[in-house]
């Protein structure tokens, strides 16, 4: 029976939801996300994950983000409604909706950087984005955003939403015919405490 009873736990914390305050909080499992992200073509930069940060992601309902949850905060996005923290994930910490992620740097010890989620893909000049949208679906994105002023390129995200599959697939946007780039949106802010 405590054989059974093992997977069926670890399967119960790998993504978990709770309702704090009027809202739902959900952790995700950091395993479930990449140790490195490459970036780029030439030069390429890596950012690892850095232990013992932890970024609370508001953007549902970005007033959630109290002034007592950003005093306790190593960052604040404020534009995003992000919160950086020292430490590890807890209900009582993230304390409103969000969902919480890793937080990645450079470098040890680097700036720290939040993944969104959104990934940001330029094919090559003469190919419109919105002509590769089924391949850019079967690796398992969905366009966000094509801008005007480039639509060559496109802003994607994982079709489930989840950071953690944005990240887990960019090697599926890479092999789409004519991509020349792809780079997934790490936020970062100059201001620590």
């Amino acid at each position: 029976m405590k054989r059974l009873l093992r997977p069926i736990a670890w399967l119960l914390i790998a993504s978990v939801s709770f309702w704090i305050g009027g809202g739902a909080v959900t952790i995700e499992n950091f395993a479930d996300y990449p140790q490195q992200v490459q970036v780029g073509t030439a030069p390429i930069y890596t950012y690892v994950q850095q232990p013992g940060y932890y970024a609370v992601h508001y953007a549902a309902m970005p007033e959630l983000l109290p002034e007592r949850v950003t005093s306790d905060a190593v960052a604040v996005m404020e534009e995003e409604a992000i919160a950086v923290f020292a430490g590890s994930p807890t209900a009582r910490k993230a304390a409103t909706n969000g969902i919480v992620t890793p937080v990645y740097a450079l470098k040890s010890g680097g700036s720290i950087a939040v993944p969104t989620g959104q990934v940001f893909i330029r094919f090559a000049e003469a190919i419109p984005a919105a002509s590769r949208q089924d391949a850019i679906q079967t690796a398992g994105y969905e366009i966000v955003e094509i801008p005007e002023y480039a639509p060559h390129t496109a802003w994607v995200r994982s079709r489930s939403g989840k950071v953690a599959e944005a990240l887990e697939g960019l090697s599926r946007l890479s092999a789409i015919a004519d991509v020349e780039h792809i780079e997934p949106q790490m936020l970062t802010q100059r201001q620590f405490k």
